[in-house]
């Protein structure tokens, strides 16, 4: 049909249709997430956009062994070495139209011979020339110290998404194929550097005794800590086939086996930007199912790939770890284990998705003893309203996406620490989580009916309300905290009003003192998430709820919620103390 859109795939899909998926035929596996019960994989494909994809890496190192073939007289190391790799990728009758001494460039098939060796790469990268060692292409060739472990490299959107995840709780496992340091470093970003959120283990000695919230595995090693540290931790670079099909037995890994074994057997499993086509990744999960079998069904799902398409790959180690079950349920194992979105959507979305069930959560926490479980899931619709219309405003190319999440972070570090009234956090740009436990184990926070995070979470559901059915607009302040955590306007109210949330009397005091709120203004309304209590004005006079007109409007959300018999009631109050 002319001029109808595409149809989006794995690729091209947005933020607010993978959201979609989650609320749909992926509901468990977001749920199982939010619960933190997977454990997270990642690979390549989540730094694609950031450092050379296999393609690059592999035409490197075809350049550098013509190079050194060309400068050699004979059959020297490096034309040994070139037959080899050529040799990889071509047949006897194909090799035929390659001349070696010529550069690849010219070579009619260069491009047939890049995409199959990124097929056999680990064997290229595993190809010996005498007089070197035996990790040469790696370390000297492709530079994964200067490659992989740049300080100009900077965080994509998949990482920054990661990061978040981490902070919230969710995701206390990740393991990662990946030799670049940009969860770390994304994770750094949003914390000032706070190095007791995340650990990072390579070698058995970095996991002895160690623990953070989150805990990131990097198996096949890590190009930051080897050029911080070559004597400790180049040998533990896995790039090449004698090392990965040497893996399993390799004593030096063994403490790394036994965790990951563990998590497949005892986590389920998220796959993003991994195909799982390294023998040892699939000998890791194939351990896992002896050691504890996930049967199947299994509710959420054991195994989730983020993927257009199963790979060969993937589908062989669904066949080792639900074997007689895979047999006679493919189609369906198959189908349920592929969510056709990758990283940049899918962890998105996730994050998203995480937050607004945080505040579903503490929606049925808060102390509000007339609101009835009906009641209370009207206000969840009103938070995954809001939810949806913040990912409507994501656009589709892959800098979108990025800068939604730049933007997002961005917002809900100001918001948050505004709330809490900690500008040293907005100030250091250190995201302050929704709360540090994972849903379903919220009401454990012995914090928790102090912090004004229930009452929050009741004025998100209201203000989703309120957008859908009352016509109100709310937009995220984006410049100096004296604007406020939103504007707000309503037909009843039309002129954009500042609206302030605070958790406490004490986090708005510091606020005034700091010159953010202004208690004269007559635009401003400050609600505060907690029960008000004395406190010292600038101004004498001032008083909660409907206040003198000429100055600002203080609100006590608790008092409201407190007496509140339905979401009407509440919305009626809320909008007769805030004037709106």
């Amino acid at each position: 049909m002319t001029g109808a859109s595409p149809i989006p795939n794995a690729a091209t899909i947005s933020i607010a249709d993978a959201l979609k998926l989650l609320d749909e035929d992926f509901k468990e596996l977001a749920v199982g997430v939010a619960k933190g019960e997977y454990a997270l994989w990642l690979g390549s494909g989540i730094s694609r956009e950031r450092v050379p994809d296999l393609r690059i890496v592999v035409r490197c190192v075809l350049d550098h062994l013509s190079d050194g073939a060309r400068a050699e007289a004979g059959d020297g190391p490096f034309t040994v070495a070139l037959t080899k790799a050529v040799g990889l990728a071509l047949t006897n009758t194909e090799k035929k139209a390659v001349d070696l001494t010529n550069t690849p460039g010219v070579w009619p098939n260069v491009n047939v011979v890049v995409d199959r060796l990124v097929s056999h790469y680990s064997q290229l990268l595993d190809i010996r020339i005498l007089g070197k060692k035996e990790d040469y292409l790696l370390w000297e060739v492709v530079d994964v110290r200067d490659t992989y472990a740049n300080d100009n490299l900077e965080p994509d959107c998949e990482h920054l998404a990661v990061a978040v995840l981490a902070l919230e709780g969710v995701f206390p496992t990740i393991t990662s194929a990946n030799w670049d340091g940009l969860v770390e470093k994304a994770l750094a970003g949003i914390t000032a550097g706070n190095p007791d959120i995340l650990a990072v283990y390579v070698r058995a000695d970095d996991i002895r005794g160690a623990n953070r919230r989150s805990h990131l595995y990097k198996y096949h090693g890590c190009a930051v800590l080897a050029k911080k540290d070559e004597a400790k931790y180049r040998e533990y670079i896995v790039g090449r086939q004698s090392q990965i099909v040497d893996w399993p037995l390799d004593d030096r890994f063994a403490v790394m086996r036994n965790r990951l074994e563990g998590f497949t057997s005892t986590s389920r499993t998220l796959m993003v930007g991994l195909s799982a086509q390294d023998s040892n990744i699939q000998a890791i999960f194939a351990k896992g199912r002896a050691l504890m079998n996930w049967p199947y069904p299994s509710h959420p799902p054991a195994y989730v790939f983020a993927e257009e398409d199963l790979g060969a790959d993937q589908e062989t180690l669904l066949k080792c770890v639900y074997k007689d079950a895979f047999v006679n349920h493919q189609l369906e194992i198959e189908t349920g284990a592929r969510i056709p979105a990758y990283g940049k959507s899918l962890l998105s979305a996730l994050v998203l998705s995480v937050l607004a069930r945080k505040a579903v959560g503490l929606v049925g926490l808060v102390d509000a003893p007339h609101l009835s479980a009906v009641e209370r899931e009207k206000l969840a619709i009103g938070v995954n309203s809001l939810r949806d219309t913040v990912a409507a405003t994501a656009g589709t190319s892959s800098s979108d996406k990025l800068e939604f999440m730049k933007a997002l972070i961005a917002g809900m570090t100001r918001d948050l620490a505004m709330f809490r009234g900690d500008t040293a956090a907005h100030a250091a740009r250190v995201y302050g989580p929704l709360g540090v436990f994972p849903v379903g184990q919220q009401s454990g926070d012995p914090e928790l009916q102090m912090s004004g995070m229930p009452e929050l979470a009741v004025f998100t559901g209201l203000a989703g309300i309120g957008h859908a059915e009352d016509q109100w607009h709310v937009a995220q302040a984006t410049g100096d905290l004296a604007e406020g955590t939103l504007t707000i306007t309503s037909p009843a109210s039309p002129t954009p009003q500042k609206l302030f949330l605070v958790s406490s009397s004490e986090a708005l005091s510091r606020l005034v003192l700091d010159g953010i709120v202004n208690e004269d203004d007559p635009m401003t309304i400050v609600t505060i998430c907690s029960a008000p209590v004395s406190r010292q004005q600038r101004n004498p006079g001032g008083s909660y709820g409907r206040a003198d007109n000429r100055r600002c409007r203080e609100v006590s959300l608790r008092s409201i919620v407190t007496e509140a018999t339905s979401v009407g009631h509440l919305l009626a109050r809320f909008k007769e103390e805030a004037t709106l």
